[in-house]
């Protein structure tokens, strides 16, 4: 949802430009809130926040590279952990991977360990992956993924190579065999 200034200003037709200015920042404040999960009705405006344009800019256009990478992640989900031990967790439901066929073709299993299995390979032989200290593998459910660490940057990294393959069964494929030819095991 996009509000431009014309279309708040006919919204309150008859008002000055001043007006006009000020509604469009509480439409901002408004759009700000609710992209940040925030649906309270009773926003306030810039000036109330103690906020400037430019903040508020800045606020919005981080909110849009948060969704970019998020969306990037797809079909992993980040999102605060369970595990008391670490902040957050980046999640697969190995059923929700499109590349699941592949698996099965590899005669393998599309499960949670085969997840984890790929991600430690990964960890092990990427080199734009070595600088990834602590990730810890969950999995306590056979059917989901799950690698947990305090550093939400980290696993973001991880997730965006994750979810590479989880979507393209051929990268997927020359991956896994690539990395049985080098003797690692899928063992699932």
């Amino acid at each position: 949802m996009s509000i431009s200034f014309l279309e708040v200003c006919r919204q309150r037709s008859g008002d000055s430009a001043v007006q006009c200015q000020k509604a469009l920042r509480e439409a901002a404040i408004q759009l700000a809130l609710s992209a940040f999960g925030d649906t309270r009705e009773d926003y306030v405006s810039c000036d109330e926040l103690g906020v400037d344009r430019e903040t508020l800019r800045s606020a919005l256009t981080s909110q849009s590279l948060m969704r970019q990478a998020l969306s990037e992640l797809s079909p992993l989900r980040l999102c605060t952990s369970y595990d008391e031990r670490f902040a957050w967790s980046l999640v697969l439901d190995a059923s929700e991977a499109a590349a699941s066929a592949a698996i099965v073709a590899l005669e393998l299993q599309p499960s949670g360990r085969f997840w984890e299995c790929v991600a430690e390979c990964l960890l092990r032989n990427e080199p734009s992956l070595a600088h990834i200290q602590q990730v810890d593998f969950n999995d306590e459910r056979d059917d989901v993924f799950c690698a947990s660490s305090d550093n939400r940057a980290e696993l973001a990294i991880l997730g965006t190579r994750l979810a590479h393959l989880a979507n393209d069964g051929s990268s997927l494929t020359a991956f896994v065999e690539a990395a049985i030819a080098k003797g690692f095991d899928f063992d699932d």
